[in-house]
């Protein structure tokens, strides 16, 4: 007598192979969110690569310009991480895909479109998204001189505000900020120095003595060993601090012409600037230092207590 009962199904779920489980993974560490769209879930996929970009792309521009000083790090550190967590997600949930769900491939899936996305991700978003992000928002940038020391030092990494010196900017010049220029003589070159003079001002120079339109921008001026004279002077944003290394008594005077700007180094004996130069163009000023990220002595040995540090 037969039985009428269904047979239970006993078939083992269905697996991907190893050689698939690796092409997943592999494809997620050339591409947050590439194994997904591998695996056939090109939604999943998105959602990765979008969150992978926004952590590297625009929140750590956000940190470095809005965070306050002694926050600055953390900030780094927590998009960065954000950054590293999702791509080791996407890795692994690509590769717990390919194993546990497959799914049959699909009339879109052929080396053509994967080629086309990984080119698209790469110099479309990367490329230009990056692109801009320096262009126009933040810019890290390394010093390679000691010409605007004591404040900026040899191997110090700084943010740049690049909101500033353009239509619809927010941002504009001001007298004793940190400026990033093209170099005149060589355009390829970016310099960095501080704003003494806007168009149309008057610059003395006397000495370790420094004044606009008349007024001399000195606070206060300490001499120290070895003939060093430590000047603190004023800006529009507040005071900064310069120094001079045997001064001479020279006296230099200098009309800044409409459309450009007078700089010049803190570093005041050992910096090349517009007592040499001339002055800058305004079109050519392109940002605004703004904090140090990271610095790094000539022993490659990290300056911990600068890391945060904002320009002044």
């Amino acid at each position: 007598m037969s039985s009428s009962e269904p047979t239970p199904n006993t078939a083992p779920p269905c697996r991907g192979d190893i050689l698939s489980v690796l092409v997943a993974g592999l494809m997620s560490f050339v591409l947050p969110g590439f194994g997904q769209f591998v695996n056939g879930r090109p939604n999943k996929g998105l959602w990765v690569f979008g969150v992978f970009c926004a952590a590297v792309l625009f929140l750590m521009a956000l940190a470095s310009l809005m965070v306050p000083d002694r926050y600055l790090v953390a900030a780094l550190a927590a998009s960065l991480l954000v950054a590293i967590l999702v791509w080791l997600y996407g890795i692994g949930d690509a590769m717990w895909q390919a194993w546990r769900a497959p799914l049959p491939p699909r009339p879109w899936q052929t080396l053509p479109v994967y080629a086309a996305v990984l080119v698209f991700a790469y110099a479309v978003v990367f490329k230009a998204g990056g692109g801009y992000v320096r262009a126009h928002v933040v810019e890290p940038f390394r010093i390679p001189s000691q010409s605007m020391a004591p404040g900026i030092l040899r191997g110090d990494f700084l943010f740049a505000d690049k909101r500033v010196n353009c239509p619809g900017c927010r941002l504009e010049p001001r007298h004793g900020d940190v400026a990033l220029f093209i170099y005149p003589d060589n355009r390829n070159m970016v310099f960095i120095k501080r704003i003494i003079g806007m168009p149309g001002d008057r610059i003395e120079i006397d000495g370790t003595r420094v004044m606009r339109n008349g007024q001399d921008l000195t606070v206060r001026a300490t001499e120290r060993d070895g003939g060093r004279i430590e000047v603190v002077e004023r800006g529009a944003r507040g005071e900064y601090e310069v120094e001079w290394t045997h001064p001479g008594d020279e006296r230099l005077e200098f009309d800044v012409p409409h459309g450009q700007v007078f700089v010049m180094g803190d570093n005041r004996s050992h910096s090349r600037d517009s007592r040499r130069i001339g002055t800058i163009p305004m079109a050519d000023v392109i940002g605004i230092a703004r904090q140090v990220w990271l610095s790094v002595d000539e022993n490659l040995d990290i300056r911990w207590d600068r890391m945060g540090r904002r320009v002044r």
